[in-house]
Formats: structure tokens, C-alpha cells, sequence
């Protein structure tokens, strides 16, 4: 009777820590992303967001959008 191995690959607690760091620098790199487009859109007056075919509801979903895009 011959028995295999199956090599289980378990990653390191430091390979861990640098995987959840990269993942909170990328939430925060998308939140920097969400929250500059926001204010930018929100500073603009209801004639320059015509101009650009924007509604003031709209600000927070063209947000996301920027956000998500990262």
C-alpha cells in the first residue's frame, strides 16, 4: 500500500500581517478616493454640475464609482 502526501502550504504569521497591511492601505487609498471626489463634487454650484450632467443626488454613487476604480 503506498500513501501520498499533500503538501498543505500554510502561511506565516508575518506573510499574515503584511497581507492584512496591504489590505488597510487599500481600503484607505479607496476612503481618500471616495472622500476627496465628494467634496470636490460638493463644492461645485448647481450651474457647474448641469454643465458636467451631474445631479447633487448623484455625488455619492459618481463616488463609489471613483472609489471602486482603485
Amino acid at each position: 500500500m503506498t500513501f501520498s502526501s499533500i503538501a498543505v502550504h500554510k502561511p506565516s504569521f508575518s506573510g499574515a500581517l503584511t497581507q492584512i497591511a496591504a489590505r488597510l492601505a487599500l481600503a484607505a487609498k479607496r476612503r481618500a478616493k471616495y472622500r476627496q471626489t465628494v467634496k470636490e463634487l460638493s463644492a461645485l454650484s448647481l450651474h457647474e454640475l448641469d454643465d458636467i450632467g451631474v445631479a447633487r443626488g448623484d455625488i455619492h454613487a459618481i463616488a463609489r464609482e471613483a472609489m471602486n476604480q482603485i
